[in-house]
């Protein structure tokens, strides 16, 4: 779709091209401007960060429509990955990808990074008063130590309420980045509902490259086992 140099003066451009691209493939147009939105913060990065250090490289931004009709968008650039710190400023655009859109990987190697970007081309449903109500019955604390989040989940997580869980925990850790412990002894009881909301966590977590442990209530059951795959679990007795 675009090959050009990591060069502010290119992001309008991109931006322009990957819109017009996004009308072609089917979006209808609220739909284009949260997935643009998505997709500019991953421009914005290797235009702003990958090349830090050195000259302005080349980014490479491809789009591809899947036959289930998914959009698909891949940023990649030749420079190098600056890792977020928790509590700052930086690492909440990747949040924002995740939440414009429906998943983000990133691959980070030392020929570069590449984001990769999916959405379905539909508007999706917002989350609405639902979440703020789940903020009533649950409640997070983080902590930051090092890089490192603690975020300790108190109360109860109830049907309904996995999202708005999910997305505090991603919120804590800049979209999965940085490493995180979840500590969760502090539910009221265990439920399907927190063990739902942890493993969407987890798996976001990995997507991007970050890394999750919990610490639970009571022995190893069975019912953590989907969640077993993708994080550590400590069981607390």
């Amino acid at each position: 779709m675009a090959d050009e140099r990591a060069e502010p003066e290119q992001l309008i451009s991109l931006r322009s091209r990957l819109a017009r691209w996004l009308r072609d493939s089917g979006c209808g147009t609220e739909r284009v401007e949260t997935v643009l939105l998505a997709a500019n913060e991953a421009i914005s990065n290797a235009i702003e960060h990958a090349y830090a250090d050195t000259e302005p490289g080349p980014v490479h931004i491809r789009g591809q429509v899947l036959p289930d009709g998914t959009i698909r968008i891949a940023v990649a650039d030749q420079g190098s990955w600056r890792p977020a710190q928790p509590g700052g400023y930086r690492g909440r655009g990747i949040l924002m990808m995740q939440e414009c859109g429906d998943t983000v990987w990133i691959v980070r190697s030392s020929y570069g990074t590449v984001v990769t970007l999916t959405a379905r081309p539909e508007e999706q449903p917002e989350p609405g008063a639902a979440a703020a109500a789940c903020r009533d019955q649950f409640q997070l604390r983080r902590q930051f130590t090092d890089g490192h989040v603690v975020a300790k989940v108190t109360g109860t997580v109830s049907a309904g309420c996995e999202a708005a869980l999910a997305r505090e925990l991603l919120a804590a850790s800049c979209g999965g980045v940085a490493p995180m412990t979840i500590d969760l002894t502090g539910l009221s009881r265990d439920t399907e509902h927190a063990r739902d909301a942890i493993q969407q966590t987890a798996q976001a977590a990995r997507r991007v490259g970050g890394s999750t442990t919990l610490v639970v209530n009571g022995p190893r059951t069975d019912a953590w086992h989907r969640v077993a795959e993708v994080s550590e679990i400590i069981h607390s007795p």
